[in-house]
């Protein structure tokens, strides 16, 4: 698995797919996406809240967060009922033209 890489100051659409314990698509009751930066606080989004949305397909959500900071951004989601969690990390690098 490579991983995506993305500049400072770059809206970042975070995707996720989610499938049940047989491997059918599934629309989850809740839906976190985790956001940790390389130096700032954990911080979430929710699908209650608004800013996780649901995409066209069953089990496709999306969430838009700006990445701010220059490093390795670990994220996660974590769905409800049912139970579901995909991890990962991208790479933000700094702009190297102005």
């Amino acid at each position: 698995m490579s991983i995506e890489t993305y500049v400072v100051g770059q809206l970042v659409r975070w995707k996720a797919h989610f499938t049940d314990e047989e491997g059918e698509d599934v629309d989850p009751v809740e839906v976190t996406l985790f956001l940790n930066p390389p130096t700032e606080i954990e911080f979430s989004l929710t699908l209650s809240g608004g800013e996780v949305v649901p995409g066209v397909a069953t089990g496709d959500f999306s969430a838009l967060a700006d990445v701010n900071e220059e490093g390795d951004w670990n994220y996660r989601w974590e769905t409800e009922d049912p139970v579901c969690v995909a991890q990962g990390v991208i790479q933000v690098m700094e702009r190297n033209v102005a």
